[in-house]
């Protein structure tokens, strides 16, 4: 029997209170929902109520996901230092304070957490990485020794992790919160960039996400959100990645600036993402599943092309169930 693919199990949505995702569950049955920075601050048992509700309206696994990198960019275990903060510790206290909010995360629900930084701190100028503190460093033997512990305590906690921001976000000048951001080297001259995430493949870091920034020199003419050369022929065909790829959240200036998030969606699918994140506004996200199904049903997009996501997501999902026996059940 020949698949039917529902666009919203491409999708994680995010929201700004409890009955907002309460509702984008039961109304629209997405693949996940982002917790997003207004959930810093609620009490952890009101989370996990939350989250037990969202879990009773899904029908089928939800993944619940977050940023939670440590730091500025903490939305819901919080007062642990920023990744530059912690390079300068003991690395035997980082090790257990990353493995302590690995297990809190998992304690709360949270299934899939959008970390670890893994972007080299290269650029004195880059606000949004090395001037918030998130990246581990500006050598990439560090960062990667780092983000390799980061995603092994994860693992061992039952909490997914992700590489970021694919390629190389540190070193451009720009906001792509904004505006679209630019690398000016060549994949040549940023080969140590790579490093870190070669080890965290090795290591079976879960996903990567795919950000919003334009390498000149490569393809001038698409974001790596959207640019085939870097999602197909770099990050899958020559790096070997096998796993989940996502989107950086679509509704962020750098995307606007150029088109509709509802046609970026399918942009980005079309590229290879596997996962679009839109963490912002109820109708921007209504018009992009809409849009999704349409090219679904209208033959947009390629079976094969469904087809493989469908079925690297289910693998994502699948690792998380055993990792959550592991760690007594799955909820």
């Amino acid at each position: 029997m020949k698949p039917t693919y529902r666009a919203s199990s491409f999708f994680v949505l995010g929201g700004s209170t409890p009955e907002e995702l309460e509702d984008l569950v039961q109304t629209h049955q997405p693949l996940g929902v982002f917790l997003t920075s207004k959930f810093r601050g609620i009490p952890h048992d009101e989370i996990r109520e939350m989250i037990l509700r969202l879990r009773k309206q899904k029908r089928g696994p939800l993944l619940v996901t977050t940023d939670n990198e440590g730091g500025f960019a903490s939305w819901i275990v919080e007062h642990y230092p920023s990744p530059e903060d912690w390079t300068r510790l003991p690395f035997s206290v980082y090790v257990q304070q990353v493995h302590e909010m690995a297990a809190r995360l998992r304690a709360v629900g949270v299934d899939w957490n959008f970390a670890p930084v893994v972007d080299l701190a290269v650029r004195s100028e880059n606000t949004v990485i090395r001037g918030k503190k998130r990246s581990f460093g500006a050598h990439p033997h560090t960062v990667a020794l780092y983000a390799r512990v980061f995603v092994e305590a994860h693992r061992r906690a039952g909490v997914a992790t992700t590489a970021k921001h694919f390629l190389a976000q540190s070193r451009t000048r720009e906001d792509p919160h904004q505006e679209v951001s630019y690398v000016e080297e060549s994949l040549e001259e940023i080969r140590d960039d790579l490093f870190p995430y070669e080890v965290l493949f090795d290591a079976g870091v879960d996903s990567v996400m795919a950000a919003h920034m334009v390498f000149r020199q490569e393809d001038p003419e698409r974001m790596v959100v959207f640019s085939p050369f870097f999602l197909r022929t770099l990050l899958r065909e020559r790096m070997g990645f096998t796993g989940v790829v996502i989107t950086d959240d679509l509704t962020m200036g750098a995307v606007t600036h150029q088109m509709p998030p509802e046609e970026a969606a399918l942009q980005a699918f079309l590229a290879g993402n596997d996962v679009l994140l839109i963490c912002w506004q109820r109708e921007v996200q209504e018009a992009a599943l809409a849009r999704f199904q349409q090219a679904i049903d209208q033959g947009e997009i390629p079976p094969w092309r469904l087809e493989e996501s469908r079925v690297r997501i289910q693998q994502l999902a699948a690792r998380v169930r055993a990792r959550h026996a592991q760690n007594h059940g799955f909820s």
